[in-house]
């Protein structure tokens, strides 16, 4: 009797492992993130433009840049682009093949007129990329940063972000 109601309950326990193997990559914690990331900084979306790629076998993805005004600059603290500005670059899954499992890009995406925290690494455009950067009217750009997966975009940091006015009145009394 005991085997008999084993066999049931051994499929059951591997229909189940089998759904868990299909899920998305868990959320980082955020020191895992500090540590996963090259460059940690607060910004202002200022304008995102999408494609979608076919990949073929089944793999079609939907790819996102954003321009980002930086405000503040958590690691490392002797970066920052010459304009003040960074082109955030994240994927969407659009489709996978049956039985696929793996990651399916970010869980919470930048949104436009927001101020968010991102933890990014620093890549290389890739050809299908400089169509996109060109939407930003940035083609010489031959670098964009990639969000770390799969929260690599968070609320902005508890840290204030000055306002570009009150900066600029802080460097006039400074100079006085």
């Amino acid at each position: 009797i005991f085997f008999r109601l084993l066999f049931p309950m051994r499929s059951l326990l591997l229909l189940l492992l089998g759904l868990v193997a299909q899920a998305a990559l868990p959320p980082q914690r955020e020191t895992d993130l500090f540590y996963s990331a090259e460059i940690i900084f607060d910004g202002l979306v200022t304008e995102c433009h999408t494609m979608e790629l076919d990949r073929g076998s089944g793999f079609v993805d939907r790819h996102h840049v954003c321009a980002v005004d930086i405000g503040f600059v958590e690691k490392p603290d002797d970066w920052m682009p010459a304009d003040g500005k960074a082109y955030v670059h994240f994927y969407s899954v659009v489709e996978r093949p049956p039985g696929w499992s793996g990651p399916y890009g970010q869980y919470r995406w930048p949104v436009k007129g927001q101020r968010h925290k991102f933890y990014v690494v620093q890549e290389p455009v890739p050809d299908y990329g400089k169509a996109l950067m060109e939407q930003h009217n940035d083609s010489a750009r031959n670098t964009w940063l990639s969000l770390v997966e799969p929260n690599g975009v968070a609320d902005p940091s508890r840290d204030p972000v000055p306002e570009p006015a009150i900066v600029e009145a802080a460097r006039d009394e400074a100079e006085l």
